[in-house]
């Protein structure tokens, strides 16, 4: 019976961490989505638009001119488990 409390002691501890960094990425991306937001309005007043499309960037001065750029895709390294007997 010890062996089962100490598991769902340790289980919730692992939900709780995971709460916790949940809400620190929620905040972060709040955050993060404000600046976003404050840069692309203080760009506009200053004759310069940018749009996001995807993976394509595209920016417009108020001469007309355009440029466009296809960001990057993040990869994620594989890592591989190895098991120790």
């Amino acid at each position: 019976m010890q062996i089962q409390n100490d598991t769902i002691t340790a289980l919730q501890q692992q939900i709780d961490a995971l709460k916790d960094r949940q809400e620190a990425l929620e905040k972060e991306n709040e955050h993060l989505k404000y600046l976003s937001e404050t840069t692309v309005a203080a760009l506009k007043q200053k004759g310069i638009v940018i749009t996001v499309e995807g993976e394509m960037v595209t920016i417009e001065d108020a001469l007309g001119g355009r440029s466009s750029i296809r960001r990057a895709t993040r990869q994620t390294p594989i890592v591989k488990k190895t098991e120790t007997q």
